[in-house]
């Protein structure tokens, strides 16, 4: 019985199991999907041709490849910032404080400080500074190296470790140059040619261009590194910031990073009827579907990504045919699992219900022999008849006149017999012939043995007895 218990309750749960397995699973390929449409336009005509998706971490769109696409979202830049080292800010200067999460520190911090011209940076705190310019009566002391350090999950910014008074500080600029989209800036310079000032992901790699705080001379570096890595290069010198290199009368062969860098937020659903500059076009990895987005100037052409439907518009677009919702398919899903507990709590609590009556009905059945030593003997008294005469040359009958009934050896008989096929009493048997029989019942362990006789039984557990008496009689 244990045995089908245990097998109807492990049954139950595979059964569970396997399907929160494919509702897990099935809700795992349930990913927002669209698709590629067949020719490519300007972010403004594509927005204006389909409802394309928006901002997604993953997405199903069929045969992209490794192409861009746009999306609904375009891009708001930040003012362009110039680095400035570590100090310890006098407490009267700190205007206004904002605690900043991990990854958004120099994003969050230029939006909060929008009317500020300079902003200091700790780890997880923003101050807005009152400041003209960095000087010996604003600031204490510049910091130690040890107290900063990479912000927290924004690799391309400086932040100061918490303390209270040391910050990162940062200046706000102006850069009136036609720039392409990215985070830090970067100047090519080369002999005899205009200098070009661009945009590029901070990732890039390009050359430092240092130069001394209390000194206009600069000096390069052949490798390339990335910004912050350059950054780290120049110190204790700085990086040379746009305003300084703008202002140089001689010229350096090469491509350099620059201090100056900025941020940049993504707004989904921006108005049609303003005219971006920078829009965003995602590439979708063809493994896990992950999107990473990438920064482009609005006025270029790529196939726009499509959303099968856009709950939020009136609009709908009609599904490519190969792609059905599997909406339903959740639905029967979820209603076979919530069948299925149900049935299993129900089958669980009838087979405890069978098992328990089991039990009890084991139990029941089950009795409890009396541990009791006490041996009853019984003694018969019936009125005797006179043995007949034995007579010479005739065979010798069994005529006893008292037979002999052994009460032990029907004690000990019945001792033996399965108590659950018979509940034999010998009290009550006594009981019962001695209506008929005139039975003197004892009880007592240390009576002596008596034989009982009845001449009116063919057996007698004497009889071996009575003959070899018999016999000797006649003999004599």
């Amino acid at each position: 019985m244990e045995k089908h218990i245990s097998n109807a309750i492990f049954y139950i749960f595979y059964v569970i199991t396997v399907l929160l397995n494919v509702l897990v699973i099935n809700s795992e390929a349930e990913l927002p999907a669209g698709y590629l449409t067949s020719r490519k336009y300007t972010w403004t005509e594509a927005k204006d041709s389909c409802i394309m998706i928006g901002l997604l971490d993953k997405v199903q769109v069929t045969d992209i490849g490794n192409q861009l696409g746009w999306i609904n979202a375009a891009v708001e830049y930040t003012p362009w910032v110039e680095y400035l080292k570590c100090n310890h800010v006098k407490p009267q200067y700190i205007a206004k404080e904002k605690s900043v999460p991990f990854g958004d520190q120099l994003l969050q911090c230029l939006q909060f400080c929008e009317e500020y011209r300079f902003i200091g940076l700790q780890q997880s705190k923003c101050a807005c500074l009152s400041l003209s310019e960095i000087s010996g009566d604003t600031m204490k002391s510049v910091c130690e190296p040890k107290e900063m350090t990479t912000c927290l999950e924004d690799q391309y910014a400086l932040c100061a470790n918490s303390s209270s008074e040391a910050f990162v500080i940062y200046k706000k600029v102006t850069i009136n140059e036609d720039l392409q989209s990215g985070n830090c800036l970067n100047v090519f310079d080369y002999t005899g040619r205009t200098k070009l000032y661009q945009a590029n992901p901070c990732e890039s790699l390009f050359s430092p261009i240092c130069t001394p705080e209390d000194s206009a001379t600069v000096y390069s570096h052949s490798s390339s590194h990335v910004w912050i890595k350059s950054v780290n290069i120049c110190s204790p010198d700085n990086l040379v910031s746009y305003d300084v290199y703008k202002s140089l009368k001689t010229s350096h062969n090469g491509r350099f990073w620059l201090g100056n860098t900025r941020r940049h937020s993504m707004q989904q659903l921006p108005d049609v009827n303003v005219n971006q500059t920078y829009c965003i076009a995602v590439r979708i990895r063809k493994d896990d579907h992950k999107v990473f987005s990438f920064v482009r100037p609005c006025n270029e052409e790529y196939q726009a990504i499509c959303a099968y439907t856009d709950i939020t518009s009136t609009m709908s677009v009609e599904s490519p045919p190969g792609l059905e919702s599997k909406e339903s398919i959740d639905n029967v899903l979820l209603m076979a699992l919530i069948i299925t507990a149900v049935l299993a709590v129900s089958v669980l609590i009838v087979v405890i219900v069978l098992y328990r009556r089991r039990i009890s009905l084991r139990s029941g059945h089950q009795q409890i022999p009396a541990q009791n030593n006490e041996v009853t003997y019984a003694q018969v008294n019936k009125p005797t008849k006179d043995r007949a005469p034995v007579i010479a040359g005739e065979p010798i009958r069994n005529n006893t006149a008292d037979d002999t009934y052994d009460h032990m050896e029907h004690h000990r008989l019945s001792q033996n017999q399965i108590l659950t096929e018979s509940n034999y009493d010998i009290m009550q048997s006594v009981g019962n012939e001695e209506l008929e029989n005139d039975y003197d019942v004892t009880s007592g362990t240390d009576r002596p043995r008596q034989i009982v006789v009845d001449d009116t039984e063919e057996y007698s557990h004497v009889e071996g007895e009575v003959e070899y008496q018999e016999l000797k009689d006649v003999s004599t």
